[in-house]
């Protein structure tokens, strides 16, 4: 991200800095509990803008798409699952299709589409 400095704080930091303020074990712990936390967080961020800009970096390879096409499809989609339907031969139960994308943001997001959408 543009203009902010990150700062991992190591545990030798944490220490030291704990050590010379006097701080105890209780205190120490939660500290560090909630560094792991941020750290996970600045992780998962760091992860999502990566995917933000290589969807951005694809999406610009391919701004007049006047057909789509295998390439383009593999691009953007990383796979499609169609499964059955609930009630086996309704007509009006549509077939449950989870697409998963290239760029993805998160862990499992995945979207649904229902007959009709």
């Amino acid at each position: 991200m543009a203009g902010y400095n990150r700062v991992r704080i190591n545990a030798a930091n944490v220490h030291a800095f704990f050590s010379s303020h006097g701080l105890d074990k209780g205190t120490t712990l939660q500290i560090r509990t909630k560094l792991n936390k941020l750290n996970e967080k600045i992780n998962d961020i760091d992860l999502q803008e990566k995917y933000v800009k290589d969807f951005i970096a694809k999406a610009k390879e391919y701004i007049n798409i006047e057909k789509l096409t295998p390439e383009i499809l593999r691009a953007f989609i990383k796979r499609i699952d169609v499964y059955e339907k609930e009630v086996r031969y309704s007509r009006t139960c549509g077939n449950t299709i989870v697409i998963q994308y290239t760029f993805q943001l998160g862990k499992n997001l995945a979207r649904k589409y229902p007959e009709g959408t």
